[in-house]
């Protein structure tokens, strides 16, 4: 994908301080990965409660809920520290295929998140109802999209 001029001109003042301080460049990817391991494992962890679960019960649905007070946060930073190093080297990443990839598993995540909230709100009030299997279903996606996002990451470190 071709990178108009104008944005190219937009974020390089960013990508010039990024590209010249090790300082703000290492605090920008220290930040990306803390937020990557907190709520990804957070995550992981939770998903792996509700896969491993014999049913839905309050107490699991009350872990889940603070599960989501250190995921969502997480997530959020991990979204905006990503766009700033995207901006630090915008032409590279518009031509990336991993970079591609990871974009649509966060994506992906975001969206399966808000899937997930709204299962577990309705299992939540209907104990007996069918929206544990849907909940199961996104801790599923949940942790298989984790798990894509961390490998996209680790293939775009390569040169992909």
């Amino acid at each position: 994908m071709v990178v108009p001029e104008s944005v190219l001109d937009l974020v390089q003042p960013w990508a010039t301080l990024y590209g010249d301080s090790p300082a703000v460049s290492l605090a920008v990817v220290f930040l990306h990965l803390t937020a990557l391991m907190l709520g990804g494992g957070r995550a992981l962890a939770a998903d792996g409660e509700v896969l491993t679960a014999g049913g839905p019960d309050t107490a699991l649905f009350a872990r889940l809920s603070r599960a989501h007070g250190v995921v969502i946060p997480a997530l959020t930073l991990s979204v905006v520290t990503g766009a700033l190093m995207t901006a630090a080297d915008l032409e590279h990443f518009a031509q990336s295929s991993a970079y591609q990839l990871k974009l649509l598993a966060v994506l992906l995540l975001l969206t399966n998140g808000l899937w997930m909230r709204v299962n577990e709100r309705e299992a939540t009030s209907n104990i007996g109802g069918a929206a544990f299997g849907r909940l199961r279903l996104s801790a599923f996606l949940s942790a298989f999209l984790w798990l894509l996002t961390l490998l996209a990451g680790c293939w775009l470190q390569v040169g992909g």
